[in-house]
């Protein structure tokens, strides 16, 4: 073989390398730009993630005592301590037991403490709020947690869980060194719980109100306002593919409709398939994991509520330990969860930032005994429909003033919202 036939094909190899190495930049350049753009909207991160044990908590904490009396509180703060002692046990040894109306009737003078929860919560998420050692859980969903302090012995104990309606009961068994501390806690919390009211529905169920008129304040915050960019990156699947035409933001699947007056979003994706077959323990779940997903628990939120038919979801904001209330959903986090992820995501995308209240004025809201009467006299709602009578702030935000204002009001809970109840109906000054 000559010289320049050699030539000849070192030259060939050197076009077949650079065309190779050509090849493999370009294609490792689109993997690249691929891999980035994920990550990127992957790790859009808008304020905090929340634990399932930090976003389900019990809205009333309710003692019956040795007399036959109500002592209890809805203020979270003074919720917790007793709470914290709890998940402290470890439980075991579940029970479904048939017969229980007569535990906790009312003329039962032993002493008893009801946490309640604002609506169901499944017995499969247990392990995500309670240590747990049982191979099989209970099946279907409960409303209270229920401690008889004299069933707790030195280092075990009995805790029941049951529903709304008292007619389906759990009995877990308990265990902790020092079980007596829960009884400490339950003395702390009696000397700050108020007298309340029980009221029972011909269902069974209860409706636990403070007994005499309760004080709060008034607050009003500037708002800390998020850039609806850092919801759009984290909520479509390609941002670069998001067109705009006017307060609608659309790719081929997915629209976010926002309300800036309101500073309040709507996202929808059709891609997602509706399941009515779905478990309630999926669907929280899957609505906590989407919002820890983009950190978007801006605010203190609780677990409000859950609708069953359309598995829908509901967390409510929290101001100074009681729940904050806005008929136009400024502070509601709501989604529907599907089989393939969540549908729809509404909430509103400010947070309270600045403490402004000069006035600092107090508030007296006429008695539990009160607002039990008027709407007993009431045609509608009927008392039975009612699920829940609560102490919380009325959330006011005008489009033309900064200020956001939170007045302490009464409601009653129908289904999965919640009506006011002004002193003017009940007839009371403020």
């Amino acid at each position: 073989m000559n010289w320049e036939k050699i030539k000849s094909w070192i030259l060939a190899g050197l076009v077949a390398l650079s065309i190779l190495l050509f090849w493999n930049l370009v294609t490792f350049q689109q993997n690249y730009d691929f891999i980035s753009r994920n990550n990127y909207i992957k790790e859009v991160n808008i304020s905090e993630k929340r634990e399932i044990k930090d976003l389900i908590f019990p809205n009333k904490t309710i003692v019956q005592t040795k007399d036959g009396a109500y002592e209890g509180t809805e203020n979270i703060a003074h919720i917790k301590p007793v709470m914290e002692k709890i998940r402290e046990w470890t439980f075991y040894d579940f029970q479904e037991q048939e017969q229980n109306k007569d535990l906790f009737q009312k003329g039962n003078r032993q002493e008893m403490v009801f946490l309640k929860f604002p609506d169901i919560v499944p017995f499969d998420l247990l392990k995500s709020l309670f240590n747990i050692e049982a191979r099989r859980l209970p099946t279907g969903t409960f409303q209270y947690m229920i401690v008889n302090p004299g069933e707790l012995e030195e280092n075990e104990g009995t805790i029941y869980f049951s529903s709304a309606d008292f007619q389906f009961l759990v009995k877990s068994r308990v265990r902790h060194p020092h079980m007596k501390d829960f009884s400490e806690a339950v003395s702390g919390f009696r000397k700050k719980a108020i007298p309340y009211l029980s009221y029972e529905k011909k269902d069974g169920s209860r409706l636990f109100v403070p007994e005499n008129q309760v004080r709060l304040n008034d607050y009003q915050y500037y708002p800390k306002y998020y850039d609806l960019r850092l919801f759009i990156n984290a909520l479509f699947s390609d941002p670069s593919f998001v067109t705009r035409n006017g307060n609608r933001y659309t790719d081929v699947s997915s629209v976010l409709d926002d309300y800036p007056d309101m500073r309040k979003l709507v996202f929808v994706n059709t891609t997602v398939t509706l399941d009515s077959s779905m478990s309630a323990s999926d669907v929280l779940q899957g609505s906590i994991q989407f919002v820890n997903g983009h950190s978007g628990w801006t605010d203190h939120y609780y677990y409000s509520g859950i609708n069953q038919s359309s598995r829908e979801v509901s967390y409510q904001l929290y101001l100074d330990d009681f729940p904050a209330i806005n008929e136009n959903g400024l502070s509601r986090i709501t989604l529907v969860t599907g089989k393939n992820g969540v549908y729809s995501y509404q909430r509103p995308y400010f947070s309270l930032d600045i403490s402004f209240n000069p006035g600092n004025r107090t508030y007296t809201l006429s008695s539990g005994r009160d607002v039990l009467d008027y709407l007993l006299e009431r045609k509608s709602p009927e008392i039975e429909n009612v699920d829940d009578i609560i102490i919380g702030y009325q959330l006011v935000k005008n489009s033309d003033d900064p200020l956001i204002q939170f007045i302490p009001s009464w409601f009653y809970r129908l289904e999965d919202h919640f009506v006011p109840v002004t002193e003017e109906e009940l007839g009371g000054e403020r």
